[in-house]
């Protein structure tokens, strides 16, 4: 069916992704529904039925999408592009920054589907990310100069560290309703100055 998705046009696909985006980002899993989904989008519950067999498929859709354009964005902002890994944090910032002017509900609906529990879908947007996360950090790993940080730092160690440290801050943000990205945007500048200052030679 996702064939026959993707020779609708463009606008028309956009709007049930961002449709998509909005009602998951709003709701858990389990309360989500096609009808509102269908409604948010101006299509019948049938049409969308045609498109996605069912709520899961649509989300699994909806998160292997969220990776895709992740990945696009990086690549269009240059974040492997350079050897400085703090250079690679501020552009990844604007990256996912841009993404979610396009797509409002973007990193909400990514950071919700990231601690999903739902039995029905948790396994496979689990490996869906993993393998992703995986490849990214790995990715960074073998672009960045080793020879910037402070000959006692484990490079690894530190860049889990600052994953963690970055999906702990979104996950308060989003529990404590104050997911605002122009205040997400200068926080997360000020952490990376100073990682900077922690981390890199002086």
């Amino acid at each position: 069916m996702k064939d026959k998705f993707y020779q609708l046009p463009q606008d028309k696909r956009e709007r049930m992704i961002e449709a998509g985006y909005r009602v998951f980002a709003k709701n858990e899993y389990k309360r989500a529904s096609m009808s509102a989904i269908a409604d948010a989008a101006g299509i019948s519950k049938s049409l969308l039925f045609y498109y996605f067999t069912n709520k899961k498929e649509l989300y699994l859709f909806l998160v292997s999408n969220a990776l895709c354009l992740t990945q696009e964005a990086a690549r269009q902002y240059g974040v492997l592009e350079t050897n400085d890994f703090f250079e690679m944090l501020c552009r990844n910032l604007k990256a996912k920054c841009s993404l979610s002017v396009k797509y409002p509900y973007i990193s909400v609906f990514s950071l919700k589907a990231y601690y999903e529990q739902n039995p029905e879908v948790q396994k496979d947007v689990s490996r869906l990310i993993d393998k992703e996360n995986q490849m990214g950090q790995q990715e960074f790993l073998d672009s960045m100069d080793h020879s910037l940080f402070r000959e006692e730092i484990d490079v690894k160690m530190m860049v889990q560290e600052i994953t963690l440290a970055c999906e702990g801050y979104l996950y308060r943000r989003y529990h404590e309703g104050q997911l605002d990205f122009e205040q997400v945007e200068k926080d997360f500048k000020e952490l990376i100055t100073h990682w900077k200052s922690i981390y890199r030679k002086r």
